[in-house]
């Protein structure tokens, strides 16, 4: 089986997430909650992760960790100290945000 680079793992997971943020701003639009956002932001973003790891080779994706629950994103920011809609604006926020490291094509 032919796999992608990482590089374009990367683009094309980058434009999932750039969906997220623009179906963030119609939810805004069409009065959703912020927890209703959450949600359905890391509920874009589950599919996005798998779809990128079926693109890399079995080693590369095996060293990444599986997507989380939406239940244990939750309680990863109540750790952090968030409360109430503090933690459903990082939840939104970490389901847009692009990865820290550098696109390198392999």
């Amino acid at each position: 089986m032919k796999y992608l680079s990482l590089r374009a793992v990367r683009v094309g997971y980058h434009r999932m997430l750039k969906r997220i943020g623009a179906a963030n701003a119609q939810w805004i639009t069409e009065g959703r909650t912020l927890a209703e956002r959450a949600y359905g932001s890391w509920e874009m973003r589950a599919p996005a992760k798998w779809e990128a790891r079926a693109g890399m080779d079995a080693a590369a994706a095996a060293k990444l960790p599986p997507p989380q629950t939406f239940g244990e994103m939750y309680r990863k920011y109540y750790d952090l100290g968030l409360r109430g809609d503090d933690i459903y604006r990082a939840i939104i926020h970490g389901s847009t945000a692009r990865a820290r490291t550098k696109t390198r094509s392999s």
